[in-house]
């Protein structure tokens, strides 16, 4: 089973699931169908949209780096530091404009 899940300042906020697999808890009862029913069917409440990462991350190095696909380890060998940096850049406030420029760069 394919899992993603999305947190918001180190707690889970969503789970997201495959669609096929969805309908399949759905047919074992596992959800309520009646729930699911109503969701699939409400052209405005049960409508499918884009994730944009940008509605959930503020930080423009984290952003950035979601949007590439990255891990942090992966960009932090990028721009030869470590992963802990990228993580103290990540979760800092404001991110300076040199090191917001770095990772742009390679982006």
């Amino acid at each position: 089973m394919s899992i993603q899940v999305i947190k918001k300042k180190q707690k889970a906020d969503y789970v997201i699931i495959p669609y096929d697999e969805f309908i399949a808890y759905a047919n074992e009862d596992l959800i309520d169908a009646a729930y699911i029913q109503d969701i699939l069917s409400d052209p405005v409440e049960g409508e499918i949209m884009d994730f944009d990462f940008g509605d959930y991350v503020d930080n423009p190095v984290h952003l950035r780096r979601l949007k590439a696909g990255l891990t942090q380890k992966e960009l932090a060998e990028k721009m030869g530091v470590t992963q802990a940096y990228v993580s103290k850049l990540e979760k800092s406030d404001s991110v300076s404009a040199k090191a917001l420029k770095k990772v742009s760069d390679l982006m």
